[in-house]
């Protein structure tokens, strides 16, 4: 498996804001903006463009989680299941499948 590359988590959102922030290093003491959404921009305006970021701010601790599930899909031999995690977790990478 290829290392991820992006900003480690976790990442938060601030809400009312539409941004979503990560704290670099891990203290609390520094923060990265990692993204900002504009409600202007899709068409459910603000409840949507807010459901985006906190989807996108849990993106660190989803791709954690089904990591896990893959892991223990294959020890327990369930290697058919554990394709479509391998696929959903290259495409985080930027990876084809």
């Amino acid at each position: 498996m290829t290392e991820h590359k992006w900003t480690p988590g976790p990442w938060f959102y601030q809400e009312g804001y539409l941004n979503i922030y990560s704290l670099s290093n891990g203290d609390g003491g520094v923060t990265t903006h990692i993204a900002k959404f504009n409600y202007e921009q899709v068409d459910g305006g603000y409840d949507e463009a807010e459901s985006n970021a906190l989807l996108s701010s849990a993106a660190p601790d989803l791709y954690d989680a089904l990591d896990r599930a893959r892991q223990k899909l294959v020890s327990e031999g369930f290697f058919n299941a554990s394709y479509d995690c391998d696929a959903a977790l290259a495409k985080a990478r930027g990876e084809s499948c």
